[in-house]
């Protein structure tokens, strides 16, 4: 409820009191009165003051019974008293001025819904004071509507936009007044409408850029970074809003959400303290400028910077630096006639360079090692696209007879739905306890592989983990430089593990049908990568995991196929064309390696499943 409506009901509330004050009057004196006729009977032989004194009495002007119990048994009406005390005058000042009161409160009720369109009867200046006292209207998408429409169709001067806008700038940096998202929507709307100077615009880019963070390696305090020329470090670009939104609007529906409009940054500059690490980088990232979006880019900006950042620190004769980032940052990068550019410089924050490259701590946890160990399995999805990424869906789908023997969290692998859906979420099923690997990969088809789950059970890690998969076959180590991590404890857990399908060398165990795989601690990748300061330090191996293979000849002929019956059909829907199904092949393995009789034998086990979750 606004403030406006807040302040009528209280006007509306003292006004009736008021009224009914100088209705009631001013008591002049102490004489008897007749409660039905009003009539002063201070003249009567008997005091009609005493209660005593009024038995049997009447009224001598209009003969109401003045004694209670004669008004009872004669069914009488007297007034609403036989007997009140004093004169009265009422008060007219009084009844005047909550008549007023009333009327001045009720009449905007009234017009509110009586169905006008009041908003467009407004003046420009009463509109424009509504949108700075948002809680002073009854109305403010209404009032922000008919502005918006009045500065599309020139019917607000430039001056009072300008003047709005410096408003609602001077509103923002007031960080004890609470930021309004229709703030955000109007300056969107002056903008659009030509209505805000570039001294404006750049105020407004800077206070929206004012919550982006630069993430570095390390949880906190001064982060360290190696003096190494491929010094693999992530860094996160996060481009969000800060905690109270100033500066930023919600798009909850209508036009902003159509809009879609978008930031743009360029990185340009590394300093260390004065000290110019690097100029001209140009690495960018975009993202939704409104409140529901923001990025997050993951980038390595020191890559080949150690020679400078030691002479850097034998220059300055220190290592440790404040790091300085200056970006280029353009809003409304995809909309003509308003992309506005900047030069923005933020402080990153301290940083040590160091010789040895960091790495997290590893400790020992054997409760935490063991339930890894209980509820992590290698798995993967047995059909997918060579060309489209398809992400874990919210309901996971596991083949039940790869399951036989599994007794770790067993609902959460056929859950009610599973064989309801089963023929037709086919596409989500994953085969716990297989390995899928691609063979005959190059430099030319090494981002050609398809993105698979490399292992289930992240929902119930509680961490901190981050350990690379390692397979182990013919006695072999073959690592895959692909990790899983949660750091658990502070809500940050990944979704899923899954990413570019794993590889073996043309050639490595031919005929193999089973691998191990090891999941080992990964302490440089979990510093320097998932920013951790302590990961479990413990090795988990998976005996006897099946393994299949899938040479990448039959990747690049899938996606042949799909591009060519996409080039075809431009704008089709999705297609058969492009896929990959190893379900079959799946079965055939488990026959070959005697977990199961026969074919047969697998689709009656999946009918007993079936049955049974019925």
């Amino acid at each position: 409820m606004s403030l406006m409506m807040i302040g009528i009901g209280l006007w509306i509330m003292v006004g009736l009191v008021l009224w009914l004050w100088g209705w009631r009057g001013k008591r002049l004196d102490d004489h008897p009165v007749c409660g039905r006729c009003g009539f002063d009977l201070v003249g009567m032989k008997a005091d009609m003051r005493e209660v005593s004194n009024r038995a049997g009495q009447r009224c001598t002007e209009c003969g109401a019974a003045l004694w209670v119990d004669d008004v009872r048994l004669n069914g009488e009406k007297p007034g609403k008293a036989a007997v009140r005390i004093g004169n009265r005058v009422r008060g007219v000042k009084k009844m005047v001025a909550g008549t007023v009161m009333l009327v001045l409160g009720l009449t905007p009720m009234v017009l509110m819904m009586s169905g006008v369109d009041w908003q467009s009867k407004k003046p420009n200046w009463l509109l424009v004071w509504e949108v700075e006292h948002p809680d002073w209207s009854s109305d403010v998408p209404g009032v922000i509507g008919e502005l918006e429409t009045r500065m599309m169709n020139n019917k607000v001067s430039a001056p009072m936009m300008r003047a709005l806008g410096e408003s609602l700038l001077d509103l923002a940096q007031d960080e004890d007044v609470v930021w309004r998202d229709e703030w955000g929507g109007m300056l969107v709307s002056l903008h659009k409408s030509g209505g805000l100077n570039r001294q404006q615009l750049r105020a407004w880019l800077e206070l929206m850029v004012s919550g982006w963070e630069i993430e570095l390696p390390g949880d906190k305090g001064v982060r360290k970074l190696w003096l190494n020329d491929s010094n693999d470090v992530l860094v996160w670009f996060r481009l969000r809003q800060r905690e109270d939104w100033r500066g930023w609007y919600v798009i909850d529906q209508g036009a902003f959400w159509r809009s879609g409009y978008q930031w743009k940054e360029n990185l340009q500059e590394l300093h260390l303290d004065e000290y110019l690490l690097v100029k001209g980088l140009g690495s960018g990232s975009s993202g939704s400028m409104d409140s529901s979006g923001g990025s997050a880019v993951g980038t390595n900006p020191f890559w080949g910077l150690g020679d400078r950042m030691r002479a850097i620190r034998e220059e300055a004769g220190k290592d440790e630096f404040d790091l300085w980032m200056t970006f280029e940052a353009t809003m409304f990068s995809n909309t003509a006639g308003m992309s506005h550019t900047e030069e923005v410089k933020l402080h990153v924050g301290r940083v040590k360079l160091v010789d040895v490259q960091p790495m997290a701590k590893v400790v020992m946890d054997e409760a935490k090692r063991a339930r890894i160990e209980e509820v992590v399995r290698p798995s993967s999805q047995m059909v997918f696209h060579t060309r489209i990424v398809h992400g874990s869906s919210g309901e996971l789908f596991y083949a039940p007879h790869t399951l036989v023997g599994e007794a770790f969290e067993p609902n959460r692998y056929l859950p009610v739905g599973y064989l309801d859906d089963y023929q037709n979420r086919r596409n989500a099923e994953r085969h716990v306890n297989f390995v899928v690997v691609f063979e005959g990969v190059d430099k030319k088809h090494k981002w050609w592989r398809p993105q698979l789950e490399y292992a289930t059970g992240y929902d119930f890690v509680e961490g901190p983990m981050c350990n690379e998969m390692v397979l182990v076959v013919d006695g072999e180590e073959y690592p895959q430089g692909v990790y899983l991590s949660a750091k658990g404890g502070d809500g940050h857990k990944r979704r899923s593990w899954m990413g570019y399908g794993m590889m073996l060398p043309d050639g490595v165990g031919v005929g193999e049908l089973k691998c191990d795989v090891i999941l080992r601690p990964a302490p440089a990748y979990a510093y320097n990568h998932e920013h951790m300061e302590k990961i479990l330090g413990e090795e988990i191996v998976y005996k006897e995991v099946n393994l299949l293979r899938v040479p990448i000849d039959e990747v690049e002929q899938a996606r042949a196929e799909f591009d060519a019956f996409n080039k075809a059909n431009p704008g089709s829907p999705r297609t058969t064309e492009g896929w990959i199904d190893l379900r079959q092949r799946a079965k055939e393995h488990l026959v070959a390696v005697g977990e199961f009789e026969s074919l047969e034998a697998i689709e009656a086990y999946i009918a007993k499943v079936k049955g049974e979750k019925q």
